[in-house]
């Protein structure tokens, strides 16, 4: 779950460089795609990211902040319980421990972290999965595309990319995801990271549009 953490942590990084190509208009007939603002500071970075790379019609967005009311809602509810206080407070007596170096606390404490961590995210991924219901497949195929784009790009350190390198990725990481995301993806994989054979292809499609190293 490190590894994981530390990718959302990443997105933030890659705004520019997979940036949506284009929004996917995924609305009836008669309603406008409109861009929304980020939502405010405090608020999950994946979440502010699906604001900023998705477009919404007017209800889609309405249905996308209520499904992100219920996941919080959820969320703040498990922090509320025993385990859920627990959590919080054995994390800072894991974190004093390793500042006094309290190799006898650590030895304690460490794998108690580790269940209420489990714990914490499944309550997470449990919410996740339902707040995926709010979004349409073909926005679900496209905040996959920016996964798969931020993952590749990741694997390459970072690339330098030409406003043109920029699109012609994303374009590549779309693909990949809207030949992998079906109806149902989501419930097996709820952060629609897809699989690592889908970040791989990506990787080698991108990495073929850089100049070759000298």
């Amino acid at each position: 779950m490190r590894h994981f953490t530390s990718l959302l942590a990443a997105f933030g990084l890659f705004l520019v460089g997979c940036a949506a190509s284009a929004g996917n208009g995924a609305g009836g007939a008669g309603d406008a795609p409109v861009k929304v603002v980020p939502m405010p500071t405090g608020v999950g970075d994946d979440y502010v990211a699906m604001q900023q790379d998705l477009t919404f019609t007017p209800e889609q967005k309405a249905r996308f902040d209520e499904a992100l009311k219920v996941r919080n809602a959820a969320y703040d509810a498990w922090a509320k319980t025993p385990r859920g206080v627990r959590y919080n407070a054995a994390r800072s007596e894991e974190s004093a421990a390793k500042r006094d170096n309290d190799a006898a606390k650590l030895a304690k404490l460490t794998p108690e972290v580790a269940d209420l961590n489990k714990e914490r995210d499944k309550v997470r991924t449990d919410a996740r999965r339902e707040f995926d219901k709010a979004l349409t497949l073909d926005q679900q195929k496209q905040w996959a595309g920016r996964n798969l784009c931020v993952r590749a790009l990741a694997a390459l350190k970072n690339p330098t990319l030409t406003d043109a390198q920029k699109k012609q990725a994303r374009d590549i990481a779309n693909k990949i995801a809207a030949d992998r995301v079906k109806a149902g993806t989501a419930d097996n994989d709820p952060y629609l990271l897809l699989d690592e054979a889908a970040v791989n292809k990506t990787t080698d499609e991108i990495k073929a549009l850089l100049p070759a190293a000298k």
